[in-house]
């Protein structure tokens, strides 16, 4: 199932570089709407495979915060920021995901393979014109307590790995640049 959430999101990356690329005919649109419905009806969780939630629930926040920030253009902040703070623990997964979705060449340290994963995921975005920190987007680097109070209302998020709300404060601080 793996390699179907991956291939998924090399195509997303393919397709959505397409659109910006000004290659937007009809083909390519289907191709987005039909990969966005994969990604969205929890067809990728098929078999137990779960994805973490967690960017999401703190990007609530930030759009709970800033009213005029589209949910995506939150997403594309938190998420690099998110990654940066969970990949150590998990570099093995992190590094598959960079090596089977942006094409990493596999060193001898995991470690290393996964940041440029995570990098190669900053630079898709800003290739895409999405901002990928909150001085990017224009967005004032305060409210972090409350945003990591109110994420974590009904306990720590995340499935990879368990957010409390020190750690999402260290998440948005890393969204800061």
């Amino acid at each position: 199932m793996r390699e179907w959430q991956e291939a998924t999101l090399r195509s997303i990356v393919s397709v959505a570089k397409d659109l910006v690329e000004g290659t937007d005919g009809e083909r390519t649109r289907t191709e987005m709407m039909l990969l966005a419905t994969v990604a969205h009806n929890d067809w990728l969780s098929l078999g137990g495979i779960e994805g973490d939630w967690s960017s999401h629930a703190i990007e609530h926040e930030l759009s709970g915060k800033y009213a005029d920030l589209p949910h995506g253009t939150g997403l594309a902040i938190v998420m690099p920021a998110w990654m940066k703070y969970v990949y150590k623990t998990h570099p093995e997964r992190f590094a598959a995901f960079a090596h089977n979705v942006f094409s990493v060449i596999p060193t001898s340290d995991v470690t290393v393979d996964a940041y440029e994963g995570i990098k190669q995921v900053e630079a898709f975005l800003t290739t895409i014109g999405m901002p990928t920190s909150l001085q990017a987007a224009n967005l004032a680097a305060e409210g972090f307590e409350e945003m990591a109070k109110n994420a974590t209302l009904y306990g720590p998020i995340g499935d990879l790995e368990q957010l409390h709300d020190k750690d999402i404060i260290q998440i948005l601080t890393l969204a800061q640049k």
